[in-house]
C-alpha cells in the first residue's frame, strides 16, 4: 500500500474512480489534481482525496475509496495523510461539504458548521457554490500545528 501524488499518467483513471463514485468531477483541472492523493494497492488505485488550498485554509475534496475497499480503514489512512498535508503546507482549517459522510467526518474531529461561517475564498470555489446541492452539510476542522 502507498499514498503518492496522483501523477499525470493516472488522472484519468482518478476521474473515472470519481465519477464511479458520484462526486463532482467537472471543475477538476490537471492543476487542481496536483494536490490530489492516491491510495494504491500494488498498481491499483482504491482511494483517493484532494485538497483545493486558498491561503491559509483548505477546502477537502472527493475522498473516494472502490466499493470493494470500503471499511478497511482506507479512507481514514487518506484523510490523516491529507491532514498532515495540509499542515505541512501551512493550512489552519479544512473545510468540506458532504451529502453523505458527516458520521465518518465526525469522527476524525470535523464539525458541522453554518454555511454562511465559512470564509470567502472557500464559498467562492466551484464546488461550493455551484457543484454541491445547497443540502450538503458543511464541516469544518482546525489543523494541529504543534510539532511537539
Amino acid at each position: 500500500m502507498s499514498i503518492n501524488k496522483v501523477s499525470l499518467r493516472d488522472q484519468q483513471s482518478v476521474l473515472m474512480m470519481l465519477k464511479d463514485c458520484e462526486l463532482p468531477v467537472i471543475d477538476i483541472s490537471p492543476e487542481k489534481l496536483n494536490n490530489f492523493f492516491s491510495y494504491c494497492i500494488g498498481s491499483s488505485i482504491v482511494g483517493v482525496i484532494g485538497l483545493e488550498k486558498r491561503g491559509d485554509v483548505g477546502l477537502l475534496r472527493s475522498l473516494a475509496v472502490t466499493e470493494s475497499h470500503r471499511r478497511q480503514g482506507i479512507a481514514g489512512e487518506l484523510l490523516t495523510f491529507l491532514e498532515a498535508n495540509a499542515v505541512g503546507q501551512g493550512i489552519k482549517a479544512l473545510y468540506l461539504l458532504t451529502e453523505s459522510s458527516s458520521v465518518f467526518f465526525v469522527k476524525f474531529g470535523y464539525a458541522k458548521i453554518d454555511r454562511d461561517l465559512v470564509p470567502a475564498s472557500i464559498k467562492q470555489t466551484e464546488e461550493f457554490c455551484a457543484l454541491c446541492p445547497d443540502d450538503a452539510e458543511c464541516m469544518k476542522k482546525e489543523l494541529n500545528h504543534n510539532t511537539g
